[in-house]
């Protein structure tokens, strides 16, 4: 199941596959934490600017 507002692993996965490793490092697991939340505040910030604009309207 895909949803537009969650991004997926399946990037990471396939790079473990062909580097043969079993993990992601740590940095790399935060790394791409940090991009998962920053999409989502920025979906949050694009939605709430939507609900403003219906309001006004």
């Amino acid at each position: 199941m895909e949803h537009k507002d969650i991004l997926s692993d399946l990037s990471y996965t396939d790079l473990e596959a062909q580097s043969g490793e079993r993990s992601l490092s740590p940095e790399v697991q935060v790394q791409r934490l940090t991009a998962q939340l920053t999409a989502a505040y920025n979906r949050i910030a694009a939605l709430e600017e939507q609900l403003i604009a219906k309001r006004i309207h």
